[in-house]
């Protein structure tokens, strides 16, 4: 078989190959927004394996908003960093939602560690339940790296 009838082929130089440089920022991203939403749904697995939630009605409803901005994310991550490096305002939204996320993580933490001090002292299962709280907070400043990734290798024009 020739080797320009291979099933593989190669894109010259501008061609629509995915760059390494907007991938390895695309992936760290997807990484961080993939694990920012497993943390944002803890509160509701609490309430469905043990029946209680320690969290608020307003943590739901900040998980909920945490899930939104993680989606738009993980959204441009996946359909613009992939394929291509970022530009310069690309890389700015994705630092601003990573430093929203973050927020709302924190936010959310300093919730669940409130609650669970507060909580009786015989719910021995609240105290693993905790270690959840700086998960959320590990995720977001993962999308975050993913961003300043982004920053750095942003495609000049």
């Amino acid at each position: 078989m020739p080797l320009k009838r291979a099933l593989l082929s190669f894109a010259p130089d501008g061609g629509n190959v995915p760059s390494n440089r907007g991938r390895t920022a695309g992936v760290v991203t997807l990484v961080g927004c993939v694990a920012t939403i497993l943390v944002a749904f803890l509160p509701w697995l609490e309430q469905a394996i043990f029946a209680d939630s320690l969290a608020a009605l307003t943590i739901h409803d900040t998980g909920r908003l945490l899930i939104v901005l993680t989606l738009v994310s993980a959204g441009i991550a996946g359909g613009v960093l992939l394929r291509q490096p970022a530009t310069a305002a690309l890389a700015i939204i994705l630092i601003v939602l990573a430093l929203a996320q973050l927020g709302l993580a924190i936010l959310i933490s300093v919730n669940i560690l409130h609650a669970i001090g507060q909580a009786d002292s015989h719910q021995v299962y609240i105290a693993a339940i905790g270690t959840g709280a700086y998960g959320g907070v590990l995720a977001a400043v993962i999308t975050m790296a993913g961003g300043l990734l982004a920053w750095t290798k942003r495609r000049r024009v």
